[in-house]
């Protein structure tokens, strides 16, 4: 890690791992359709206060290159979140975050979220998945994340006790 910025071998490392959490959790492949990019590489000098990455989705028409996602990871946000918490690891954090972020890739793609579009309900599922994907199939450091993510932002309540989640061994449901 430098002093600014997330280390790109970082960003790679996480990825693959992030990748196989949801393609093995949901049979989704992420490969080749998104990239990474920090705040500080793309000279983004707008950051969302408490957002740790934003996803785009970048049609480049110019180089004719099929539409991808590109997911900003905002340096200065998890930065500043890893040297308040000491007890969360990066790694894990990146791993986390690109995981929540491939999800959003997956719903979009399955035609049950909108980009263009996003619902407090969509948030709510990604956010709830992500830390079951990411228990199913443990990173090392993961507990502390989740602890202390629960801490910040707990897991969000639902009304009318409706399950959203079903877990059948092989296969997770997940019902909006």
């Amino acid at each position: 890690m430098t002093r600014n910025t997330v280390d790109r071998n970082i960003l790679r490392y996480c990825s693959e791992i992030a990748e196989y959490i949801v393609g093995k959790g949901t049979s989704f492949v992420a490969t080749g359709i998104y990239d990474i990019m920090t705040s500080e590489e793309s000279g983004m000098e707008h950051q969302q206060e408490g957002v740790f990455a934003r996803l785009m989705r970048i049609d480049d028409r110019v180089n004719a290159r099929p539409s991808f996602y590109r997911i900003y990871i905002q340096d200065k946000e998890v930065l500043d979140f890893i040297s308040r918490n000491h007890e969360v690891n990066l790694q894990t954090l990146i791993t986390f975050i690109l995981t929540h972020e491939i999800l959003h890739m997956q719903g979009i793609d399955a035609g049950r979220a909108d980009f263009n579009h996003v619902e407090y309900n969509e948030e709510i599922f990604v956010d709830v998945l992500t830390r079951l994907l990411m228990t199913k199939y443990p990173v090392s450091g993961k507990k502390n994340v989740l602890t202390l993510l629960d801490k910040v932002m707990p897991v969000p309540l639902y009304k009318d006790n409706r399950m959203i989640l079903t877990d059948q061994g092989d296969n997770i449901n997940a019902y909006l």
